[in-house]
């Protein structure tokens, strides 16, 4: 049996069945008195009698071992509701009393209805908190102008988390963010984010996305060596001052990892272009594509220490004549944040 962090030991008490030589301990968390040397239950209802406090600890909720809080949920910052939670039980009357005083304020409802759907969609796309923080203070400040009631569905706020992330430099296409909600496309998601920039026309103005962000995460994803992200990071640095044609952020990072993958692999890459292309959200013929205007740079992309490998590169672009089409100028609003032609 496994006791609470530290038994207290019951002085003055003894086991009817090991007389003297007993030691009696209580465990807090069954609320059991014990006895050490022969296992018997002495007493298996007891009430706690330590301390209660308030849990203003968010990792803990509903996770085994977490802090005992029997005084009301946590007080939430961003709402302006300050009243206790504690619940009356007895008269109805008294529940009836508390519930009035207690109620949160309409504003205050649509707020927690949003928080709550932030919470849900940040933990299943395993959004940080620091991400999470800057989203309630974008939902906040839609709330104050009056914006949030019509606004508190899982469109909006997968528009708000967008503009959350680029303010907090952290890297999410709009194709991670819709797999959220199946029924949601890109180009719903990029209209909701471009009517949120017209309410919040301060939100969201972070420098333009870096390719080299996405790498660590599609490697990780693709189970390949540091050596490979780091050599996928440094092409997409280049990629950036040599490339003309307009591609999409994810598109050009899948073309890069199949152009490092065959740079290091050759014919027998472990990693498929559909494993690329489900990873990084794109189709094979757009990766395809990427990757043959990426080939007619191979000398001033492939790192000096890994030039040696160029052979095992096979430059589809070779037979190609001409330049290759670039892609047509709406996709390049993805990467300045205007999402008005999708």
């Amino acid at each position: 049996m496994v006791l609470l962090n530290r038994p207290g030991q019951v002085r003055g008490l003894t086991c009817s069945t090991c007389k003297d030589s007993s030691t009696v301990v209580v465990d807090h968390v069954e609320g059991n008195q014990l006895c050490l040397s022969c296992g018997r239950v002495l007493e298996n209802v007891l009430i706690s009698e330590q301390q209660e406090w308030r849990n203003f600890n968010t990792e803990s909720l509903g996770q085994a071992g977490a802090e005992k809080s029997r005084v009301g949920e946590l007080n939430d910052v961003w709402l302006d509701g300050t009243s206790s939670t504690t619940f009356i039980g007895g008269s109805k009357k008294m529940q009836h009393l508390q519930n009035l005083m207690t109620n949160y304020d309409s504003s205050d409802r649509a707020l927690k209805t949003s928080f709550t759907l932030l919470r849900t969609i940040a933990d299943s796309l395993n959004i940080r908190d620091q991400v999470v923080e800057r989203a309630k203070e974008i939902l906040k400040e839609l709330n104050q102008m009056g914006h949030l009631r019509s606004r508190a569905n899982s469109l909006n706020t997968l528009a708000v988390l967008y503009l959350a992330c680029r303010e907090s430099s952290v890297s999410r296409s709009l194709r991670e963010l819709v797999i959220y909600d199946r029924s949601l496309t890109v180009k719903e998601l990029g209209r909701a984010i471009n009517r949120l920039k017209k309410v919040l026309p301060n939100r969201g103005n972070a420098p333009t996305e870096d390719v080299s962000q996405l790498m660590p995460r599609f490697c990780s994803r693709l189970n390949l060596s540091n050596e490979i992200m780091t050599t996928c990071e440094a092409v997409a640095q280049k990629s950036f001052v040599l490339l003309t044609s307009a591609h999409r952020t994810t598109s050009l990072a899948g073309g890069i990892i199949y152009l490092v993958t065959r740079l290091f692999f050759a014919d027998d890459s472990p990693i498929s272009i559909s494993d690329i292309s489900q990873v990084c959200g794109t189709s094979t013929g757009t990766i395809k594509t990427t990757y043959k205007e990426l080939c007619l740079y191979l000398d001033k992309l492939i790192p000096p220490k890994h030039k040696d490998k160029i052979h095992n590169i096979t430059n589809v672009a070779a037979n190609t004549t001409g330049k290759v089409e670039s892609s047509p100028a709406p996709v390049r609003s993805l990467l300045t944040g205007n999402f008005t032609n999708f």
